[in-house]
């Protein structure tokens, strides 16, 4: 493409206009006021000129020209339109004619509703599309009365007991993580297509993140080795690969795939260096001797409980479901730069704090490399929960969702309430994903909340997680 001088384009104007009709802004870029839609934050060529400006070094005059009648337009401008609207490609804007522009977006518009329809399908048919991906990998699959899918291996007959000073994982700072292409028709990651197609816009956190690169069993326990990635890379790789599950489900109902583009044979799922394979933790909660925070300890509920977590519709991961609490991503509190946060033990306990206690935004608090569990405000929780010993953590193994690929960790929090320090009463408090759910416990009532029906469905990983800890249940009552 020619950089050093004008394109005379047909209708330049018109194209303009159907950008801002039917294109969302980068928001890198355009910051909208709060609680305006994407969609709603440049109106008109005002607006527009606003945000490319500082893209350009040009005058105003050249933009007025530009959409006018003489159509001369600068590299420069092409270049910042791009910038602002990421759908668009500098080719398809400096098309010569406007037929053959039309033609062009027609497609973009068409691969972005394809998109956004295969991500809300997600949304509402978890279930099917979990057992859709059981079958897909099914001559892989060793588990395969099991939720997720796995190694046999993988599963420990005893859980292990993870502990604050645990040997840190392996870790893998040179592997490549691979770079997710597009899914087709599109020219953006998938990340802007799934914030699209979410019942409320949320803001958008390209955050440090660990992927798995190696999973090994010894004789009693299970060793990770882990590599960076960034939270949009899993987001482009995994959660693209449940878009692209959805869309063959949508335009074949019925029938199993035999191999699709992204996936592969049914085997690569096991090649985690071929995607960005960023590790999910999923606990189940069991609180001994729970009694709501009750000081008096009149039985207002059975004395143990356990939590479920009823997830909203506009989550960016597992939306519409129920998932156990806490459970979350494998990543540092802030950014790379504290190596204990490799730890699994410290992410298990940062979404304990963060998921059941209100503490989701503490980790802004944290400058550069700072250790977020000796927070001012996360240290007395932890030293009351977690250090005096009223509670341990184990894990149960590990497997691969059958819908995203991702390697979903399956541990367990052990809590015996009446060994907290209750001279400042804890409360678990409300996610904002979601609603806490207040379950006696038993072994037998864990096995009924995971296979139970439900009008929205549990997410493979925690039904994985309950499953196991009735499984185990003896043990992790008697562990605290």
């Amino acid at each position: 493409m020619k950089t050093g001088s004008n394109f005379h384009l047909e209708r330049f104007g018109e194209r303009i206009d159907w950008c801002i009709k039917f294109l969302e802004p980068n928001e890198e870029i355009v910051h909208p006021p709060f609680g305006v839609p994407l969609s709603a934050a440049i109106r008109n060529v005002s607006e527009l000129w606003v945000h490319v400006a500082p893209l350009t070094g040009q005058s105003e005059r050249t933009w007025v020209r530009a959409i006018g009648k003489e159509s001369s337009v600068s590299f420069p401008l092409i270049r910042a339109l791009t910038l602002v609207y990421p759908d668009l490609t500098a080719e398809i804007l400096t098309l010569p004619t406007f037929a053959e522009f039309e033609d062009a977006t027609k497609r973009i518009k068409a691969a972005r509703d394809r998109w956004v329809d295969a991500t809300r399908f997600v949304t509402n048919n978890r279930s099917s599309l979990a057992e859709l991906g059981k079958r897909y990998h099914s001559t892989a699959d060793e588990l395969p009365t099991f939720p997720l899918i796995g190694k046999r291996e993988w599963i420990l007959s005893t859980p292990q007991e993870l502990a604050e000073h645990d040997p840190l994982p392996e870790r893998d700072m040179f592997t490549i993580d691979p770079v997710p292409a597009p899914l087709e028709g599109l020219n953006i990651g998938y990340q802007a297509i799934a914030t699209r197609a979410l019942e409320r816009r949320r803001l958008r956190w390209n955050g440090d993140s660990y992927r798995v690169l190696k999973i090994t069993r010894g004789s009693d326990r299970l060793d990770f080795t882990f590599g960076p990635t960034k939270y949009f890379n899993y987001v482009d790789s995994l959660e693209a690969m449940s878009a692209e599950l959805a869309d063959f489900a949508l335009r074949n109902p019925g029938v199993t795939p035999s191999k699709l583009p992204r996936r592969g044979p049914a085997d690569r799922i096991f090649d985690f260096r071929q995607r960005s394979a960023f590790a999910g933790v999923n606990c189940i909660l069991l609180l001994k001797n729970y009694y709501r925070g009750n000081r008096s300890r009149s039985r207002v509920s059975a004395p143990h409980q356990f939590v479920l977590h009823d997830r909203r519709g506009d989550a960016l991961e597992a939306r519409n479901t129920f998932h156990v609490v806490p459970a979350g991503g494998h990543q540092p509190a802030k950014e790379f730069g504290n190596n204990n946060e490799w730890s699994i033990w410290r992410t298990i306990v940062r979404e304990f704090c963060e998921e059941l206690f209100d503490k989701e935004e503490a980790h802004k608090l944290i400058k550069g490399g700072g250790d977020f569990i000796e927070h001012p405000e996360i240290k007395p929780l932890i030293d009351k929960v977690f250090r005096k010993g009223a509670a341990k953590v184990f894990l149960f193994g590990v497997g691969l969702d059958p819908v995203t690929t991702k390697p979903e960790i399956l541990a367990g929090i052990v809590v015996d309430w009446q060994k907290i320090d209750t001279a400042t009463e804890l409360h678990i408090e409300t996610n904002y994903e979601g609603t806490a759910k207040y379950i006696d416990l038993s072994r037998e009532e864990l096995v009924t909340q995971a296979e139970m029906p439900r009008t929205k469905p549990m997410l493979p990983a925690g039904k994985a997680a309950l499953l196991l800890a009735a499984q185990h249940y003896d043990f992790l009552m008697n562990s605290v």
